[in-house]
């Protein structure tokens, strides 16, 4: 399919069925040494970025994507959250000599330490519950799980696990908190407390080594993940009882529930390197697809209705198609090394991967957009933008020998000819081209990759 505006011809990337949803990097922001956990703060438009390396974290400026502070913390963050009814980001540090613990607390307003309750062995995940206004800090070495009241900053209770806990998810609908414990080729548990209390109420055996959760509001049902048998759990809200526990093709590292209008259940299948899906109302996986290579944690965009995967191994970010019909991997983007975490910022479609084996952050720019002037936005839905891969071929018209190509600043990088131009030599990014006959109204985005 071809499409010309303003005298400039450019060849079109087209999704199947509609029109094509793209996503390029942006840029790249600097951080500290191994950044591992993001978190954002909304009411600031701040990104919080946990650096295990350097025992620090970053703040980053989402409008400019510039760091505006860097925040030392304990030994070797492992995971962070911002509540941002108190404005505070909390910060589980472990240190690497055994040691107990300690969450760091920031006042998010200014950027500095306000506390660090002791915790346990080895903190790892933490979850902020809305309705309790509490923190829970799993300590995965003691066993056990610590509970920080978010107004007084104090550890108010400690709860003790068995085995090794894995991961930890918050029911809102029912108000539990769900751990998930297992230990290799043994089987798994998860562990149902509520919340409020943090009493026991009840502990479900699901497959062996049991390892990430998944949370369904819509149908109230919690999914543990089992890597030693290849299996998903799903556990009943209401009645804390295992509806099913159904088989897949590989060992599900990571999972995530993305709502309506799909209530999809997606499952990362880290070394086959595929992704599986169920729906959310149904107890088996229907589909498994390739291109996920080594799926290391998802996040999905609610406004581009896409699901970015983090292929930690490899270094990209596939990007996955949820529509009935349609579920594949469209496309596959480069990032830095060890993708570990990927946070959402749907306000400015922009989407943030912590690079743990670097000291860097990628910023990807996501739309569903087709034209854009060189100044400002313009989604229409008129077409597509180009996305060239080393070459840009431009189809043979008067106007086309007078075509080039636009960096964002405005400065011309490159003429253009009929046929192929080669555009290896260029950074990845995002361009504009446009005839020398036209006005800048006639630009059109390339994105080269």
């Amino acid at each position: 399919m071809k499409l010309s505006l303003a005298g400039c011809v450019l060849v079109m990337l087209v999704l199947a069925g509609s029109p094509a949803p793209a996503q390029y990097v942006e840029t790249t922001v600097n951080v500290g040494q191994g950044p591992v956990a993001l978190a954002f703060d909304s009411t600031q438009a701040r990104l919080f970025v946990a650096n295990q390396n350097s025992n620090s974290v970053s703040v980053v400026n989402t409008s400019s994507n510039q760091v505006v502070a860097q925040v030392p913390v304990g030994e070797h963050p492992n995971d962070i959250v911002v509540n941002p009814d108190v404005q505070k980001a909390y910060v589980s540090c472990a240190p690497v000599s055994g040691s107990p613990g300690r969450v760091y607390v920031i006042n998010t307003g200014n950027n500095t330490v306000i506390d660090s309750p002791q915790v346990g062995i080895n903190p790892t995940k933490l979850v902020w519950d809305r309705t309790d206004n509490v923190i829970f800090a799993l300590n995965r070495l003691d066993p056990s799980l610590s509970v920080i009241d978010c107004n007084s900053n104090q550890v108010i209770d400690q709860r003790r696990l068995i085995q090794v806990p894995e991961d930890m998810v918050w029911n809102h609908v029912s108000n539990k908190l769900y751990v998930t414990s297992g230990y290799y080729m043994q089987p798994g548990r998860v562990y149902i407390l509520n919340a409020a209390t943090r009493e026991s109420l009840a502990v479900v055996t699901s497959g062996q080594d049991g390892y990430r959760l998944a949370f369904n509001p819509e149908q109230n049902r919690v999914y543990s993940g089992n890597k030693g048998n290849r299996s998903v759990t799903i556990i009943d809200g209401q009645t804390n009882g295992v509806i099913r526990t159904t088989f897949g093709q590989g060992e599900p590292w990571a999972m995530t529930w993305v709502p309506a209008p799909f209530n999809k259940v997606v499952v990362g299948n880290y070394w086959n390197a595929t992704t599986s899906l169920m729906r959310g109302n149904e107890v088996v996986l229907y589909t498994t697809f390739p291109g996920t290579t080594n799926p290391y944690c998802f996040a999905y965009n609610p406004r581009t209705l896409k699901v970015f995967a983090a292929c930690y191994l490899v270094g990209r970010v596939a990007v996955v198609d949820l529509r009935d019909g349609h579920e594949d991997v469209h496309d596959s983007i480069t990032v830095g090394q060890g993708p570990a975490a990927i946070a959402i910022y749907p306000d400015s479609n922009r989407v943030y991967v912590a690079n743990s084996w670097e000291a860097t952050v990628t910023v990807l720019r996501d739309y569903v957009g087709i034209e854009e002037t060189e100044n400002r936005a313009a989604w229409t839905a008129r077409g597509a933008q180009t996305i060239a891969r080393d070459v840009l071929y431009i189809p043979s018209s008067p106007a086309a020998r007078h075509s080039s190509l636009f960096d964002l600043n405005g400065r011309r990088v490159m003429g253009l000819v009929p046929g192929p131009n080669d555009v290896s030599h260029l950074a990845p990014g995002v361009y504009f081209c446009r005839s020398g006959r036209g006005g800048r109204d006639g630009a059109f985005r390339v994105v080269v990759e």
